[in-house]
């Protein structure tokens, strides 16, 4: 299969499309799924980089991705899922380092992480869900405690500071449409009116040095104004410091990122390894008496993060009370673009790679792909068919008139030397 290897920790150029051996075999709990496009996550920069390699060491060369949406193309005895059956799901920490993520043609996943993708979405919407929802979901819900239920009953109402990021335009939407919050949200100027359009009651502008002057204390009834839950996604403690202020008594702040502020207002920082460190600064801090005092101050976790939640935003999806938001979508060939991309920090809501164009191909048409397991196939008898993004054999390439144009020669060029690059590191000594 092909995939994006990374064979060194480094800046997003270390990156190579380079064919790869299939996972191993399923177990009876896990679906082979054959990607058609994978999420960007600040995770997948972090564990690049080699800034998380004291909690997730990787053995190198490996496949980064958490986020999948795709097909499934073989299922386990235990599963639910049926062959064809298009889906969407995340891959574990712990899974990439084994198996490998999703920035590949196919990935094996647990199929307790997987879920069947809402007809109205497509293919590279369903990728850019899981990571950033189940987030926005565990802030509110776990690390905020607001529930569905309302068993506390009365009105409440949430503050989404960074509201334009990845976890930001979902987490706007499931407290407003899910939790059925008063909800306000920090945005840039320019974003306003997409935050607006997602459902939040009140924007406000995070360049406006005086912002949280002319916040509005919402009133939840019974005397008691302010936030239930405020949810920061951008970092700092001078923000933490003022919301503290517009918390009802039992209310809680809960951050993503920590005391670090990343990407002005945007939340495209947030990843697992800012969650490890916030929660370690967090407790820290509380005991020299810094922050905490009076209010909950809580840091999200990845173990917050429950994969059961995904079927519940499934259905907010379906019922059209949830949309996605996507920046860019980038091919699997422009890898180190996108990374460099999210590293900018000025993503507004989600950014996607596309690892297979258009519809993915019936079963039967599948079968005829090369399987790299099988020693009597010489992948380098295959080319990739950009078109439809897949390995085909040259002799299929010469059927058919020959194309004569600039670009269909350059091609051929281009693909000789690979050739001829490929014979020559077979013919390396070791």
């Amino acid at each position: 299969m092909l995939g994006v290897s990374l064979p060194e920790y480094g800046p997003p150029h270390q990156f190579k499309v380079q064919l790869s051996n299939l996972p191993r075999e399923l177990k009876s709990n896990e679906v082979l799924v054959q990607v058609q496009a994978a999420g960007l996550n600040p995770t997948d920069s972090k564990l690049r980089s080699g800034a998380l390699q004291q909690l997730y060491p990787l053995t190198l060369p490996v496949i980064l991705g958490c986020d999948v949406s795709g097909v499934v193309r073989k299922s386990g005895t235990e599963t639910h899922f049926r062959v064809g059956q298009r889906v969407f799901g995340r891959q574990t920490l712990e899974r990439v380092r084994e198996l490998g993520g999703t920035y590949a043609e196919f990935v094996v996943l647990d199929a307790k992480d997987v879920c069947e993708i809402p007809e109205s979405l497509s293919f590279e919407e369903a990728a850019a869900v899981p990571f950033s929802a189940l987030s926005a979901f565990a802030a509110l819900s776990v690390a905020g405690e607001v529930t569905y239920q309302n068993s506390t009953g009365g009105r409440r109402a949430a503050l989404i500071l960074g509201g334009s990021g990845g976890v930001g335009t979902f987490a706007v939407q499931i407290a407003k449409h899910y939790l059925r919050c008063h909800t306000a949200a920090t945005c840039s100027r320019k974003n306003a009116d997409l935050v607006r359009s997602l459902g939040a009651d009140e924007v406000l502008d995070y360049e406006d040095p005086d912002f949280w002057d002319s916040i509005e204390r919402p009133s939840l009834g019974q005397g008691r104004k302010g936030f239930s839950v405020i949810i920061d996604c951008v970092g700092g403690d001078d923000y933490w410091q003022k919301g503290q202020e517009f918390l009802v008594d039992t209310g809680v702040y809960v951050t993503l990122v920590g005391p670090q502020r990343y990407g002005g207002g945007g939340d495209s920082s947030f990843s697992m390894g800012s969650a490890f460190n916030a929660q370690i600064q967090s407790g820290l801090r509380k005991g020299l008496g810094l922050i905490g005092a009076g209010k909950k101050y809580t840091v999200l976790t990845p173990s917050m993060t429950r994969s059961e939640d995904l079927s519940i935003i499934a259905d907010l999806l379906h019922d059209q009370k949830v949309r996605v938001v996507i920046d860019k979508v980038f091919s699997m060939y422009d890898v180190v673009d996108a990374h460099e991309h999210l590293e900018s920090h000025r993503a507004v809501g989600k950014c996607v790679i596309q690892v297979r164009k258009g519809d993915p191909p019936s079963v039967r048409e599948e079968d005829d792909d090369p399987d790299e397991d099988d020693p009597n196939v010489d992948l380098r008898d295959f080319v990739l068919d950009k078109e439809n993004m897949r390995l085909v054999h040259k002799s299929a390439l010469k059927t058919g008139a020959p194309k004569d144009d600039a670009a269909s020669r350059a091609e051929a060029l281009k693909q000789q030397q690979l050739d001829m690059a490929a014979r020559m590191r077979t013919r390396a000594p070791p």
